[in-house]
């Protein structure tokens, strides 16, 4: 974990009011946006720099900020590994 993540709550198109956090990851090759959205965004938003995780099954887009951007889903696990 590269930064602390920032959590909110924002409005959908659909007007429905949904949790999200977005922090940056980084490693050796570089950094990436990732938003954990619903519950995922309660599971991160207690994270702290330099953390080590490991993300499942997550949807990957052309960010706005960067190249590539990760983005939660249902399905994702995201699992906080041993230092």
């Amino acid at each position: 974990v590269a930064t602390a993540p920032d959590f909110r709550e924002v409005t959908t198109s659909q007007n429905e009011k949904v949790a999200v956090a977005s922090f940056k990851l980084s490693d050796a090759t570089g950094e990436l946006k990732v938003s954990a959205w619903r519950k995922l965004a309660e599971t991160v938003k207690e994270l702290t720099v330099g953390t080590k995780i490991k993300m499942r099954n997550v949807y990957a887009k052309k960010g706005y900020e960067s190249p590539l951007e990760l983005s939660s889903r249902y399905s994702t696990v995201i699992e906080v590994l041993a230092e």
